[in-house]
């Protein structure tokens, strides 16, 4: 076997010399290698052989034969079924070399050094707790690269590290997915959406870390970064973050699944509002596929017995109730966000949340909800807010109890004390429109003595004389 190797002794010697001098007769070494490279019977063989200078050609002062001797490696490395742990981590701290800012100047060649990285983590069969650590920076490196497409190599790097060692990369703590969202606020789309992959790979074994993607970054000041890409302007990122979200949660424990329930829920019920009819379609798959493992876990604790005809809807019921009080929070907050488009959005994602609730998650934060609902009305009369008092009366089990949180409001010492900052005349017209949502619900059988109660607190002189006309439906 040294027979058939010892013939390329001369040309490794030609291209131990770094320099820019005699570049015909490197390029012709280089060439000879490049042959005994394309052996398949001893591919393997030559190529451990062959490995240190080709490794040692890539620092060349030539750009031909740098380029050249990493494309050698590329091939080379996909050409190996099991590459050694050696020669792989040979390969990898030289990648670490090179990578290096100043080091390499050609950028397709960095890119190229990425690729390297990325086939000799998929090829090689056991990686260390070093080994990662010393991946993650290479990724790290590539990341903040100026050149996209090293940008681009270096997120695939890191979604091949998640998805081949995810224990060892959790190690990592936070570093993983902080060079996740680097990529995330990338000015190209389409890197957005390999941090997205990203993302979803390293959480898929570390729930643990969800909440760096939910949080303000301290440092830059910069916002949260899930509830940005939920309004991303382009359609493909909005795809992308419902169908991790939506994988995400279904594939996890279920201590992790209603851990964060909160924080995901809400994603994948904002992208079934959006715009773009893909994305409105992958967010139901995704509610589809969540109701159904909910559903499930509630079978694998013993709450259900079977699977019947309203699994999803009992699954989806169950993760809302989980969900419930965090959510809330956010949504009546956001239902009043200055901006026109996103109080609209907050307002259609509360009537889904509603629609999906229990009545009894309902009934108890129904206080709250109407208040809200005043305010929002108050502020900018529209039909989804009308729209979600209907679905709270659908859930609500007596109607007395809708009317017990609502006609004080029609009280005169109410207006100044609840909602001072608006006219009398628009707060006694927004609860008028809840009320009318009540009474025009089909599910709710309005008593004799209900009607009553309504009836006695509109004809009071303080609302007549405001409101003159219009209070006929109510009190007729």
């Amino acid at each position: 076997m040294s027979e058939s190797t010892q013939q390329y002794d001369n040309d490794c010697l030609v291209l131990q010399d770094l320099s820019g001098r005699d570049r015909p007769a490197k390029r012709k070494a280089l060439q000879a290698l490049d042959l005994a490279l394309k052996s398949t019977l001893e591919h393997e063989i030559i190529f451990d052989k062959l490995l240190s200078t080709l490794l040692h050609c890539t620092a060349s002062a030539i750009d031909g034969i740098r380029e050249q001797a990493v494309n050698l490696i590329i091939r080379s490395v996909q050409k190996t079924i099991d590459l050694d742990s050696n020669m792989g981590m040979s390969i990898i701290t030289k990648a670490s070399e090179r990578l290096k800012p100043g080091v390499e100047p050609t950028e397709e060649t960095r890119a190229e050094w990425l690729v390297i990285v990325q086939k000799v983590v998929t090829k090689t069969s056991k990686l260390g707790v070093k080994d990662v650590e010393v991946l993650l920076d290479v990724a790290q490196i590539g990341i903040e690269d100026a050149f996209p497409e090293a940008q681009k190599q270096a997120g695939k790097l890191l979604v091949s590290l998640a998805r081949e060692a995810p224990v060892l990369v959790g190690y990592a703590g936070e570093k993983p997915l902080h060079m996740a969202t680097t990529l995330l606020v990338h000015r190209h789309s389409a890197l957005r959406v390999l941090g997205l992959e990203a993302v979803e790979a390293i959480l898929l074994r570390n729930a643990r870390y969800v909440d760096v993607l939910f949080v303000q970054d301290q440092s830059t000041g910069r916002a949260p970064i899930v509830p940005t890409l939920m309004y991303d302007h382009a359609p493909q990122v909005r795809l992308a973050l419902v169908q991790a979200v939506g994988r995400l949660f279904a594939a996890w424990p279920p201590s992790d699944r209603y851990n964060h329930a909160h924080q995901l829920l809400p994603v994948i019920l904002t992208s079934s509002v959006d715009g773009f009819p893909q994305v409105v379609q992958a967010a139901q798959d995704m509610i589809a596929l969540l109701g159904k493992q909910c559903a499930q876990d509630l079978v694998d604790s013993g709450l259900l017995d079977t699977l019947g005809e309203d699994a999803q809807v009992m699954g989806l019921m169950h993760v809302v109730h989980m969900a419930w009080e965090k959510t809330l929070k956010s949504l009546l907050h956001d239902i009043q966000h200055f901006i026109a488009t996103r109080q609209i959005t907050a307002l259609s994602v509360l009537n889904l949340l509603v629609g999906f609730a229990a009545p009894k998650d309902v009934t108890r934060s129904l206080n709250r909800i109407l208040h809200q609902l005043i305010v929002t009305y108050c502020t900018a009369p529209d039909s989804l807010t009308v729209e979600v008092a209907s679905v709270l009366a659908t859930k609500v089990p007596l109607p007395d109890i809708y009317l017990d949180i609502l006609l004080p409001h029609l009280q005169k010492g109410h207006w100044t004390a609840e909602t001072g900052a608006y006219p009398t005349a628009t707060v006694l017209t927004a609860v008028l429109a809840l009320l009318d949502a009540l009474l025009n619900t089909p599910e709710q059988n309005i008593s004799i003595p209900a009607k009553d109660r309504i009836k006695s607190a509109l004809s009071k002189d303080h609302i007549t004389s405001i409101l003159p006309t219009g209070l006929n439906k109510f009190v007729n």
